[in-house]
């Protein structure tokens, strides 16, 4: 990621944190190559962190990106405006927590409203670091899923972080049946390290498996 970043012309703060609770070096590098590379225009990020300071750069260098994020901490929020962190294309919208049911699965942490949140959205970049999901046994950030194909354009690509944990692993195969079971062609792969990264892009981008 290092390396990658070098030389990038947006990001102006290159100095990030990452790991632990923030997204890890697999993702961070994955994201930015997406970024860099692909240049989506609307953005759409579960979880207000370090990934949001890339995302928010980002979305400053360019022309009409939408840069979208949902989190649930009011003071992260206020933290994070605080040390003048949020850049001025980033939307921060404050969403609480519920729980809900699926596939006979009971408490799993979503956050409230979130289908009225994106109504009416497509987005070709999501990146899923929320709501909180290492207590989340079965299935955890169902989020996107339970929203998919409406909150996705025709090209796209969603990362999720921590998919190495089984509830991100289940849910990363359900968003893969549900897709399948609409006719949209995909591909996915991870990109490990410590953590892991998911990684699924439409047919068109099967190329970011191989950054």
């Amino acid at each position: 990621f290092n390396n990658a970043i070098a030389d990038s012309k947006w990001i102006k703060k290159q100095s990030f944190s990452f790991g632990r609770w923030a997204i890890g070096y697999p993702c961070a590098y994955v994201l930015f190559r997406v970024l860099d590379e692909i240049k989506p225009r609307k953005i759409l990020e579960l979880g207000l962190g370090q990934s949001t300071r890339l995302l928010g750069q980002y979305a400053d260098n360019e022309q009409d990106v939408e840069h979208l994020v949902i989190e649930s901490d009011h003071r992260w929020i206020d933290l994070f405006k605080s040390n003048d962190m949020i850049c001025r294309s980033s939307e921060i919208v404050p969403c609480g927590w519920k729980f809900c049911s699926y596939k006979n699965v009971k408490n799993i942490r979503v956050f409230e409203d979130f289908d009225k949140k994106i109504a009416g959205r497509r987005f070709d970049l999501i990146m899923i670091d929320a709501p909180i999901g290492g207590d989340m046994k079965e299935f955890s950030r169902i989020d996107v899923l339970l929203n998919l194909p409406d909150c996705i354009g025709e090209s796209f690509v969603i990362i999720m972080d921590d998919a190495d944990r089984q509830g991100e692993r289940n849910t990363w195969n359900e968003m893969k049946s549900k897709l399948r079971n609409q006719g949209i062609l995909f591909a996915d792969g991870f990109y490990r390290g410590e953590k892991a990264a998911g990684v699924m892009v439409s047919d068109d981008l099967k190329y970011v498996l191989t950054m």
